[in-house]
């Protein structure tokens, strides 16, 4: 869905979409060996195998909130990342589950929120 998102993102831009395509399917896969820095071990595990661009490289390295993204396809990619947040099925498994979550995971959601209505709040759709 990530990928998705992008390509809706980037619709009427000239930029690499079918980074933003692969991008969504493989930028975290590193969360199996360490969630904390998982854009980095994904980046790693994708090298062993494969020749990544500079774009797929940026938009893996950069999509976490906390980066500054530099390239359209960054900053595309991580809001994307950020709206599937959003996700009903997502929105469905908190409201279920909300009184079970740990106040971490809340404080994670919550804070992932308003840190999506930021990045659209600077985000040019035009």
């Amino acid at each position: 869905m990530v990928g998705d998102l992008a390509l809706v993102l980037a619709k009427n831009k000239n930029i690499d979409k079918k980074a933003l395509r692969i991008a969504g399917w493989v930028h975290d896969i590193g969360y199996v060996v360490n969630p904390k820095k998982h854009a980095e071990y994904s980046l790693k595990i994708l090298e062993r195998y494969f020749i990544i661009d500079h774009v797929l490289r940026y938009c893996i390295l950069n999509h976490s909130t906390e980066a500054k993204p530099k390239t359209e396809e960054g900053k595309i990619f991580q809001l994307a990342d950020k709206l599937y947040l959003l996700n009903p099925e997502i929105v469905s498994f908190l409201v279920k589950y909300k009184k079970k979550l740990s106040r971490e995971e809340i404080a994670f959601f919550e804070n992932n929120f308003k840190k999506i209505l930021k990045l659209l709040k600077n985000y040019k759709f035009m």
